[in-house]
């Protein structure tokens, strides 16, 4: 039978189990783990209304109102922060770090995203392979893969459209921060490179405001400050 958990808050591990052994874990919030939980182990969650859904996840590690709140079979996540994760259901292997971080991610492609700061990735749905460290880092990439942001509003973070292109490196304050709809395999580092880039593909930037009047070019190289 189920045994080791600790469940303290209104209706927390209160729905109906599943008669398979849910083991080692705790779960702190008001209606936090409600769900019939069947196999669920090793799940450390903190605040409300987290793993509202979880039936057989493991190993997940959730601190914050809402925080992988529809998840239910995914495994092995991360989500600290107000909303982080919060839509997931069978994803696996994310790190989400800060408020909203990874809030639309609803695919298992996304296995092993890692957005870390206030509304890093908050906009992915199913891109793959993204690593996103930075306030707004990435916060409009919807479905592109292979993306990486480091840095304040790094990659889009200036932006309200979508997101969808693949294989941009922006590293840097402002790097690449207007990207947006199919930029693809822009490189940028420094602070403000390729700052203005909206869907120009193929641009390499090195160095603090290199190429930062770029809006839509492709094949260009820029190389030292400004």
């Amino acid at each position: 039978g189920s045994t080791n958990n600790i469940f303290i808050g209104k209706n927390s591990g209160g729905g109906t189990w599943a008669n398979v052994a849910s083991i080692q874990n705790v779960v702190i919030g008001n209606n936090s783990a409600d769900a019939a939980l069947s196999g669920a182990n090793y799940n450390v969650g903190m605040g409300t209304n987290v793993y509202g859904a979880l039936t057989q996840g493991d190993a997940n590690s959730a601190f914050g109102h809402g925080s992988l709140t529809a998840l239910t079979t995914g495994g092995s996540n991360v989500a600290v922060g107000n909303g982080a994760g919060a839509t997931m259901t069978g994803t696996s292997n994310t790190t989400l770090i800060g408020n909203l971080a990874g809030t639309a991610i609803n695919s298992t492609d996304a296995n092993g995203t890692i957005a870390i700061g206030y509304e890093a990735g908050a906009s992915i749905t199913s891109g793959q392979e993204a690593v996103l460290v930075g306030y707004l880092a990435g916060h409009k990439l919807t479905t592109g893969d292979s993306d990486t942001a480091i840095g304040y509003k790094a990659l889009g973070g200036d932006q309200t459209g979508a997101l969808t292109g693949n294989s941009n490196t922006a590293v840097g304050r402002h790097a690449m921060s207007k990207a947006f709809d199919s930029a693809t395999k822009n490189t940028s580092m420094g602070n403000q490179s390729l700052e203005s880039l909206t869907n120009g593909s193929f641009n390499t930037a090195f160095g603090a405001y290199a190429g930062d009047d770029l809006t839509t070019g492709a094949y260009n190289t820029y190389l030292g400050y400004n």
